[in-house]
């Protein structure tokens, strides 16, 4: 008898729980113990990272545009192009000599060094370039690294030990929630960024009326490169941040807002006893930075306008919620992938699942594992990508000096976080994307003239606050026209002639202009690339990754100009320099080439996909158009993989990984996409986000190309043909996927498919 109060008590707990969790996101049992296993939510403008620890909370706020000025200046590039053709004579007499030929072995499965040796080809042109740049003036200046906002600490009492803990992420409306119990009952902390509102909004409640003790603080940044005025009463904190180095700086405004109890402050914290609730509201600004409205910016102060603006804002936490989650949910529940987990299976904890298959040893992958880490990445694609895309971290950070900057990477990192954003219905994101690009090309027109004497525009292989190159990596030239391909794709999937016209178009015929000026033919009577990089594994000629995005960029000039029915006069000489484009090269054992120089080079072990670029991007090679590069591809695909399971600069790495499935997915081997994509589930934070497993980095690469292996594995469309379950994994019997877009205009409503039965279920609508 006396047992019964205890078992009903226990079976109400598990009710409310229940009720509580999200029907699609995340739920962990444990509290973050550093910033990185935080939940993460956003708006696409501001970040936050929550902590979840019951009485001594830490709450990250980050904002997209937020990039440290390290040095005073961004750096001095001196007019370089007058070495071009001394560096180019330099090229070719090294590469033929057997000893540069010898240091660039062909990097094979059977044989691997602990380091991997590069193409070697470039040193003596790259130390060449590098003296003379130093003689002349050149100015080196790091890329400003991402950083994070501020702080917001919540320090409440403890009355006995903590239980029935959860902590959630809801990826239908955004917001984060912290709960527990202790003696004296329940306590929720909940959170969202609001998109309509742009402001980070908080709720924190006790177990009931007049039971809410805590303090409230901001601490100071601590950054000798920001000086910081800070202000604290007991209704506002905010800080005036400006940069020592370059101009400008941000500003942050946080509005505390009790309901019942009292108020008062000490030691810069406010301290309320005895209340019903607190709600907080706070924002950052950026103002004189280069993102924040030109190089030369404001210096002012815009507290007592951010003050206006929270003042406006309704103090009612439910109120602020509704818009943001309406919001916010229309563009994520427009896609969902069903695998056949139950209710009861989607409602476990990150910690329950990743046990699960650590157990089986990754072997099998929990369906809901699957649709959740599918859920997640769409999830921090829309919170992370607004007037900026995402950085190599999204838009979260709590490190001031983070790896590799949190920087944009062009030579794959910020493709891959776009890679997802057309197949996967959030095309939206795009925007920031786009501006970003054109936000550069003053300085990538200024790369092309003092590098190459060129026209047009050269991208660097990684920027922030600008896109100048300061001779590392100077000799790829293929950036630009990577990017070009994402604004063109734009138009393949969303049939926007508008978009194709005013800043597609724009873009190419630049591009276009930097070849006619760059490329030269040589004794073949065809172009060759030189100088030349295959990204990261290598300096030489004729890199075919380079050969692939030229001819991309000049089929997609071609094919808008046709579409649009622009640009005659321009037409032949375009379709004349795509004739004359080098040809790729096979080596003797049947495998792609990584340079088409006839040196038959590749670097096999190299994390890097880079040639492949015809499969997993371009889609330049097929069985019926190019039946030799295609099976060719595919035994070079076949060595690449063989290579990564011995290879020290592989292991793990997202970057690698996400291409190669991509790769899988074009060639239809949905085997080797299901074996990546279960090996991806071994690198995941509570939270669903992915990391590096050098050191833990906190990645973005695979959360942005995550969605898009599976979306172009079950549906492919290209030049009018779709494809269905072209590359479907072996594992994945019977599932649902709907709402995901291919080219073409096409929505793919529902499609369903059972293995077994071999019966598709498809329903689809087309624009056209």
């Amino acid at each position: 008898m006396k047992l019964l109060p205890t078992i009903s008590l226990l079976l109400l707990t598990c009710v409310l729980q229940a009720q509580e969790l999200p029907q699609r996101g995340v739920v962990s049992s444990v509290p973050a113990d550093r910033w990185d296993n935080g939940l993460l939510t956003g708006n696409g403008r501001m970040g936050a990272v929550v902590y979840g620890q019951p009485t001594n909370e830490t709450i990250i706020v980050n904002h997209e545009k937020l990039f440290l000025p390290t040095s005073e200046r961004e750096g001095v590039l001196p007019d370089l192009s007058k070495y071009l053709s001394e560096v180019r004579r330099i090229i070719r007499e090294e590469s033929a000599k057997e000893s540069y030929k010898a240091t660039s072995v062909v990097m094979d499965a059977k044989v691997l060094p602990n380091r991997l040796p590069r193409a070697m080809t470039y040193e003596p042109a790259d130390a060449f370039l590098q003296s003379k740049a130093k003689g002349d003036g050149l100015v080196v200046s790091p890329v400003a690294p991402y950083h994070p906002g501020f702080e917001f600490k919540i320090d409440m009492p403890a009355h006995g030990p903590v239980k029935n803990y959860l902590r959630t992420t809801d990826f239908e409306t955004g917001e984060v929630t912290v709960r527990w119990d202790d003696d004296q009952g329940g306590y929720v902390r909940r959170l969202f960024v609001s998109k309509p509102d742009n402001a980070v909004v908080l709720s924190v409640k006790g177990p009931g009326a007049g039971a809410l003790n805590c303090k409230l603080s901001a601490p100071a940044l601590g950054q000798k490169l920001i000086l910081s005025s800070q202000n604290t009463d007991q209704e506002w904190i905010t800080f005036h941040n400006a940069y020592v180095n370059g101009k400008g700086g941000y500003d942050v405004v946080i509005r505390v807002v009790p309901k019942g109890g009292r108020v008062e402050t000490e030691g810069g914290k406010i301290i309320f006893s005895q209340a019903d609730e607190v709600l907080v509201l706070m924002k950052i600004e950026p103002f004189g930075t280069p993102f924040a409205g030109g190089r030369e910016g404001s210096e002012s102060s815009s507290v007592e306008h951010l003050k206006d603006t929270l003042r406006r804002l309704p103090t009612n936490y439910s109120a602020l919620l509704q818009p943001h989650a309406k919001e916010h949910g229309a563009l994520f529940n427009r896609v969902r992938l069903d695998l056949g987990a139950s209710n009861e299976e989607r409602a476990l904890t990150s910690e329950k699942l990743f046990n699960q298959a650590q157990a089986m040893g990754y072997k099998q992958i929990p369906a809901a594992l699957l649709e959740k880490l599918y859920d997640a990445c769409r999830f921090y694609f829309i919170t992370s990508a607004g007037e900026l895309p995402p950085n190599l971290q999204g838009i979260w950070n709590g490190d001031w000096k983070p790896a590799w900057a949190s920087d944009y990477h062009l030579d794959i990192n910020l493709e891959m976080a776009m890679d997802s954003a057309l197949s996967a219905n959030m095309a939206e994101g795009m925007e920031g994307f786009f501006n970003l690009v054109e936000f550069w090309m003053p300085d990538w027109r200024e790369n092309a003239r003092k590098f190459y004497g060129a026209r047009g525009v050269m991208a660097p292989i990684h920027s922030t606050t600008h896109g100048v190159t300061y001779c590392r990596h100077q000799f790829w030239t293929s950036g630009a026209g990577w990017l070009a391909s994402y604004f063109y794709d734009y138009y393949r999937f969303t049939g926007d002639k508008d978009f194709l016209a005013r800043r597609a178009m724009p873009l190419m015929k630049e591009i276009a202009l930097f070849y006619e000026d760059f490329l030269f033919e040589d004794e073949s009577g065809r172009y060759r690339l030189s100088p030349s990089f295959s990204p990261e594994s290598g300096w030489r000629d004729n890199a075919t990754m380079e050969i692939a995005v030229a001819r991309e960029l000049m089929k997609n000039l071609i094919a808008a100009c046709q579409q649009l029915g622009v640009e005659q006069e321009n037409l032949p000489k375009w379709q004349a320099m795509l004739a004359k484009m080098p040809a790729y090269q096979i080596g003797s054992n049947g495998d792609l080439a990584e340079w088409a120089d006839g040196s038959f080079l590749h670097v096999y072990g190299h994390r890097h996909l880079s040639p492949f670029y015809p499969l997993f991007r371009s889609f330049e090679f097929s069985p019926e158009g190019t039946p030799e590069l295609w099976k060719a591809a595919g035994v070079a695909f076949e060595k690449k993989r063989a290579a990564r399971s011995v290879s020290r600069d592989w292991p793990g790495i997202q970057l690698g990984e996400a291409l190669l499935a991509q790769s899988a997915a074009y060639l239809g081997r949905g085997d080797i996409v299901e074996e990546i994509l279960k090996g991806m589930t071994d690198k995941l934070y509570p939270s669903l986000f992915m990391y590096l497993p050098t050191r833990k980095y906190f990645s973005f690469d695979g959360v942005g190309a995550y969605p898009d292996i599976i979306n172009r594995s079950l549906a492919f469309a290209l030049d009018g043909t779709l494809d269905l379950l072209r590359a479907v994994p072996p594992g994945w019997r019977k599932g649902v996927i709907s709402g995901i877009l291919v080219r073409g205009q096409i929505r793919i409503d529902r499609l369903q498919w059972d293995q077994d039965s071999g019966a598709i279920d498809l329903e689809l609508t087309s624009a056209i």
